[in-house]
């Protein structure tokens, strides 16, 4: 049900809680007549233009974990069926749960730790073009995107900013991931 305020009308939300103390990306998908979530909070509404002249707003579903302070603790979802893929990148498992969540209710998403599956030894994992909050097509912020990165066992990132360049160094640092990746200054 939702909560009726008169002229503005709220979805009754309930609170999950997210798994701590490994680096992940969960991937909320709605099942079962459920829409998919939207955690994204951005206030500038950010939408592409097709070729066809509509303006597409995707929802974000999806949540970065890099074990670090200012991960999410919590996600707010609407009553409903959901399946959820937590994974680390192209080296790990994928782990998948189906949860229902009821209505004023606070629960915590048990699932299965991704772990690795292939092991490359003396090569690592690079993205040499990479955009951040400078870039005008993008929607995260320079800090988010490091998180990402640890999220998904990214061990290099390059920036590309639309001819701004950009230092993740800082970003990284702040984080406390240094150990984890690190970033080499670039621009388109």
């Amino acid at each position: 049900s939702n909560l009726d305020l008169g002229i503005l009308s709220l979805p009754a939300v309930s609170k999950l809680a997210l798994p701590q103390g490994h680096p992940m990306r969960l991937v909320f998908v709605g099942q079962n007549g459920t829409d998919n979530p939207d955690f994204d909070d951005r206030l500038t509404d950010f939408s592409v233009s097709d070729d066809d002249g509509k303006h597409y707003r995707q929802k974000v579903s999806q949540v970065f974990l890099a074990c670090v302070e200012g991960d999410k603790r919590f996600v707010n979802l609407e009553p409903g069926d959901y399946r959820v893929y937590a994974t680390k990148g192209p080296e790990y498992s994928v782990s998948v749960r189906d949860i229902t969540i009821a209505e004023n209710e606070t629960s915590e998403l048990q699932i299965e730790i991704p772990h690795q599956v292939v092991k490359t030894p003396g090569y690592i994992a690079a993205d040499l073009h990479v955009h951040s909050g400078t870039s005008f097509d993008n929607t995260f912020s320079t800090s988010e995107r490091v998180r990402t990165f640890v999220a998904e066992h990214g061990e290099v990132m390059v920036s590309s900013g639309h001819d701004i360049p950009v230092d993740f160094s800082p970003h990284i640092e702040q984080l406390g991931v240094q150990d984890k990746i690190t970033s080499i200054n670039g621009v388109e």
